[in-house]
């Protein structure tokens, strides 16, 4: 037997019950190709999470695997980039932080559900 498409991944799953849980959120996370981490004011506790000087995005993994130890099943990334074109070339991008970091994630979190906005 087979699900459906829409209910492949078990917090899929879990979003059509009627509860509030951890599995019926999706963290926001903000990804960049710069070294560092910079705060986004007014938006606490999140951060543009920076590669790191080793670019490992580091401290963004070790940071998701505490909140999914508490219950986190979702995120969705948000690439920020300088360079933008009208054709979204960046998005694409082998190199570009969003396609960088799903790569690592899926690596370090397997069982984390990852969304896109590129």
């Amino acid at each position: 037997m087979s699900l459906h498409n829409s209910l492949h991944h078990s917090a899929a799953r879990e979003w059509s019950e009627p509860h509030i849980h951890p599995s019926n959120l999706i963290y926001p996370i903000f990804v960049t190709d710069k070294v560092e981490d910079k705060q986004i004011p007014g938006f606490e506790p999140n951060v543009q999470w920076g590669m790191g000087a080793d670019k490992s995005y580091g401290g963004l993994i070790e940071y998701l695997k505490g909140l999914q130890a508490i219950g986190l099943r979702s995120v969705m990334l948000f690439g920020v980039v300088a360079a933008k074109d009208a054709k979204a070339t960046p998005a694409s991008a082998e190199d570009t932080p969003v396609i960088v970091v799903t790569k690592l994630l899926r690596k370090s979190l397997p069982e984390l559900q990852i969304l896109l906005d590129v």
